[in-house]
């Protein structure tokens, strides 16, 4: 006899199986307007430390630009990430 064909259900959906958010996007986004300079600042470093790409908004020191009133520096430039190590002489 002939075997029949199975036909397996293909999803369309490029995200990896059970990595779908469960919180709307609207919350997300109202949430992260909510926070205050402090929690967004700490927020900052703590991603910096754990050498994440971050992106700090500065107002645009040349005051002749109207168009552009902030400028996207990146924090590597702006905040030291050297590591300091206490060595013993003997």
């Amino acid at each position: 006899m002939v075997k029949k064909k199975t036909v397996t259900a293909v999803s369309k959906d490029t995200r990896p199986e059970g990595k779908r958010s469960n919180v709307a996007r609207w919350v997300r986004k109202a949430q992260r307007k909510d926070r205050t300079k402090l929690e967004r600042i700490s927020a900052q470093l703590c991603a910096f430390r754990k050498n994440k790409n971050v992106v700090l908004v500065v107002p645009n020191p040349n005051p002749h630009e109207k168009n552009k009133p902030f400028k996207r520096i990146n924090a590597k430039d702006v905040w030291s990430n050297e590591k300091y190590l206490m060595k013993h002489k003997s």
